[in-house]
């Protein structure tokens, strides 16, 4: 109650390291300020950091700045958004999986077209650099974030065991607010929404 409020008679713990909360805040406000989101075509940013022996959150952030007028209050970090690129590693992770199962030999040498697909897509993808590499290993597709090899591996792997695959691994969030029957292939790529949280867990 107030009373026991008012008094100072509560103990509040949180997993908030208030040090790397401060760095968080600190890095946020730096990119900001700096040439990057005009150059890129953004205005605002979340981050969520974990200690990864515990699962514990020990700093977030929900957008660039509470008080940033528009958006300051919405908690990015737990809306379902889309992770664009973010996502490709459990994409070829599930493609991975299929070595395991015997079914087909994929590894990060493995190559992969990065060639014009939209006959399996169903519309025109391209790469962020509107260019095409033709084969290419997977580390490399990887590195370099490509679209096509991911969409062509998540072809490969089926949408469904990859998407169970993406769930498995802690990304519980990802295409299930009924977006995943509309998304498709897109789907390997961040097409469907998810919280930050979980996709750092």
């Amino acid at each position: 109650g107030k009373t026991t409020v008012g008094k100072g008679g509560l103990t509040v713990k949180t997993t908030l390291d208030l040090r790397i909360q401060a760095k968080l805040e600190e890095t946020m406000n730096d990119m900001f300020n700096s040439y990057v989101p005009n150059w890129a075509g953004f205005s605002n940013g979340a981050a969520t950091v974990e200690d990864v022996k515990t699962g514990q959150i020990i700093a977030l952030m929900g957008s660039r700045d509470f008080n940033y007028p528009g958006y300051g209050q919405d908690n990015a970090a737990t809306a379902y958004i889309q992770p664009g690129s973010s996502i490709k590693p459990f994409v070829y992770t599930q493609l991975f999986e299929k070595k395991a199962s015997g079914q087909v030999n994929y590894g990060s040498g493995s190559m992969l077209n990065d060639t014009n697909i939209d006959s399996i897509y169903g519309a025109k993808l391209f790469n962020a650099d509107r260019k095409f590499k033709g084969p290419i290993t997977i580390r490399s597709a990887l590195a370099t974030s490509r679209n096509i090899p991911a969409v062509g591996a998540m072809y490969i792997s089926g949408i469904q065991p990859t998407l169970d695959t993406i769930h498995k691994l802690g990304v519980t969030s990802y295409c299930t607010q009924g977006d995943e029957t509309q998304v498709g292939l897109a789907s390997a790529i961040g097409g469907c929404g998810l919280k930050q949280v979980s996709l750092v867990n």
